[in-house]
């Protein structure tokens, strides 16, 4: 089953069309193998990387990416699918590359007069001619410090060079360099910490009280680490820290520093990453060393001549996640890096939300699936390449038909077992994503290179099937010509005379603007429900959870746009313009998003020494 319905049309003055879609279609899955982990969060403590079966069968949240900004969310969708599946492979040691050929992938594409873009692409385009391109390896999270820079220095130097003898109070530093002797005592004397200083031969040891987190430089079994509170760090606090490491154990010469302690080769990475820097964690041949290089760039740079990807067949199982964003953080093999997520339908000019699985009962989900399973629309069979030209023969297609029947149903029965047994949701619905449809909330005003690229014998038959119908939907509808000062407010009832103010309505009862807003971002918002409330009350509790939190979370209001008279040099809410000179609201032409309307609706990296 695939609906395709379009709930808000719209057209300005200028002729620039806006058009919101109401979207349900089966689930699209490109994913990695288990070697890849994706960032990822428990609760409130520090992110670290785990295994993507790890993070769905806890309730955790996962590392997205967003203008260069690192945010931890709860995924709209996991994905687990066993199989034999063609795999896009790269053996450099510097980005050990391997996912589904269908894979989006970010990146910074080098264009002629020398520049580097932002591009989504597929893993299948690294096969052929990619030309020069960046793949990022970081971002911003935002933080606060737990501790001054002189206190995050001291720790740091503990963790590195410190030692506590089981017996005793007090802590030690043994160095022989006398620049190192010079960099403790004077953190020691700008935190007003006594210490002593006795000399023994070509060796300086310092002695001092042991500050209240020395016991937490240490886990279980007396192994070195950094304390979790020590992580929490502004940009300044993190140059600090990474001056303190290179200077106390470390190469400031090569940066480069080495542990033969894991977790802490894992920590340092993981405050790089957090922190618009980029490292890789390699182990060394020697004494079982952990070998951490900072990179001169937080990217990952590659060309077409030099850096060969290969088409490898894969079976087994492979893993992915959906996040607001569509991009994410993962690493493999050590080496860290920005990627698509699961979901297609998501180019840069869309705005989206999309239903989470984590959000409906799961007796709701099972009776929907039961009514609506969600199958391929084109049983391919089997040939070299991306596309199944023809579909099997008709016997061979039944049988795989009922397999796949067998397989939902076998599914179904295990999703109710799990929650019989008590198993959240967010766990129970997961193994029935296969045969779930997604439902999706979609707006742009260029749709144009979407139906090029979708609406296509060599894209994927469920896609190009979907695309097809919106692509009919698109041309049969009549946009609502509006005026300026007017809003595109899908869910919403307008009414335009022609000279008037567009006025508007909800379930037939007129309602002002500021409501009307509200309503709209509300079921926006609210896709990831089956049964949608409308009320002024649910719109604004929603309202004030998602926009007047901190942080803002604004995806549902990206959907709502002003039409402006663009004769004003700059209007309010307005972000680029293109060669032409038309402007630009985020990823709007011609149309003010709401969302940029909105302080703080998204992380500045210029105020957090981004370069």
């Amino acid at each position: 089953m695939q609906e395709v319905k379009i709930i808000k049309d719209s057209i300005n003055p200028r002729g620039t069309r806006i058009t919101t879609f109401e979207l349900v279609y089966p689930r699209f899955v490109h994913c990695f193998d288990e070697t890849t982990e994706v960032l990822s969060q428990i609760g409130d403590e520090m992110p670290e990387f785990r295994s993507f079966k790890t993070v769905s069968t806890l309730d955790i949240k996962v590392g997205q990416y967003e203008n260069g900004k690192i945010e931890m969310v709860y995924p709209t969708a996991h994905i687990e699918k066993q199989g034999v599946h063609k795999m896009v492979s790269s053996d450099k040691k510097l980005f050990p590359f391997f996912s589904t050929e269908g894979h989006r992938v970010l990146i910074h594409k080098r264009t002629t007069d020398n520049k580097f873009l932002p591009k989504t692409i597929e893993a299948s385009e690294l096969l052929g001619s990619y030309g020069t391109v960046r793949i990022p390896q970081s971002g911003i999270f935002e933080d606060e410090q737990f501790y001054s820079n002189d206190e995050l220095a001291l720790i740091t130097w503990f963790v590195a060079d410190g030692h506590k003898p089981k017996v005793g109070s007090q802590i030690q530093f043994h160095f022989k360099k006398q620049r190192k002797i010079d960099a403790v005592k004077k953190l020691l004397q700008n935190l007003d910490i006594d210490f002593t200083e006795s000399v023994y031969g070509d060796n300086t040891v310092i002695r001092l009280q042991e500050p209240s987190w020395v016991s937490m430089c240490y886990d279980e079994n007396r192994k070195k680490q950094f304390p979790e509170s020590a992580m929490h760090m502004t940009m300044d606090g993190y140059a600090v820290f990474k001056q303190a490491l290179l200077e106390s154990d470390g190469n400031v010469a090569n940066q480069d520093y080495n542990t033969t302690v894991l977790k802490v080769a894992e920590q340092i990475q993981m405050m790089a990453v957090l922190h618009n820097d980029s490292i890789n964690l390699q182990q060394s041949t020697y004494a079982g060393m952990y070998k951490l290089t900072f990179k001169d760039s937080n990217y990952v740079s590659l060309r077409q001549d030099k850096d060969l990807f290969t088409n490898v067949e894969f079976e087994g199982t492979v893993y992915c996640v959906s996040v607001p964003s569509s991009y994410m953080v993962v690493r493999r093999k050590g080496v860290v890096f920005v990627t698509g997520n699961c979901e297609l339908l998501t180019h840069r000019v869309f705005s989206r939300n999309s239903a989470s699985s984590r959000a409906i009962p799961v007796s709701s989900m099972l009776d929907y699936i039961e009514a609506n399973p969600a199958e391929p629309v084109h049983w391919g069979k089997n040939q070299p390449g991306m596309q199944a030209d023809t579909e099997l023969e008709p016997q061979a297609k039944a049988r795989v038909q009922s397999l796949w029947h067998t397989a939902c149903k076998e599914a179904l029965m295990l999703s109710k077992r799990m929650f019989n047994e008590g198993a959240h949701k967010q766990v129970a619905n997961r193994i029935t994503e296969p045969f779930q449809h997604m439902k999706v909330v979609l707006t742009s005003t260029d749709f144009g290179n979407f139906f090029w690229l979708r609406d296509h014998k060599d894209a994927d038959p469920t896609l190009a099937k979907l695309a097809g119908e919106m692509h009919s939907a698109y041309n049969e509808s009549v946009p609502v010509q509006l005026d300026y000062g007017d809003w595109h407010l899908p869910y919403i009832d307008t009414n335009k005379e022609q000279g008037k103010a567009a006025t508007y309505f909800v379930d037939e009862k007129e309602i002002c603007l500021s409501e009307a807003k509200m309503i709209s971002a509300s079921c926006c918002a609210q896709v990831s429900y089956r049964k949608q409330d409308v009320s002024l009350e649910k719109a604004k509790d929603i309202y004030k959870r998602l926009i007047e939190s901190v942080p803002v979370h604004s995806s549902p209001v990206e959907h709502i746009a002003l039409c402006f008279d663009s004769s004003y040099y700059w209007p309010e809410g307005t972000t680029h313009r293109d060669k032409q000179g038309t402007y630009y609201s985020g990823n709007f032409k011609d149309w003010i998003q709401l969302r940029q309307l909105i302080p703080n609706n998204v992380f500045d990296a210029s105020k957090h020494n981004v370069g």
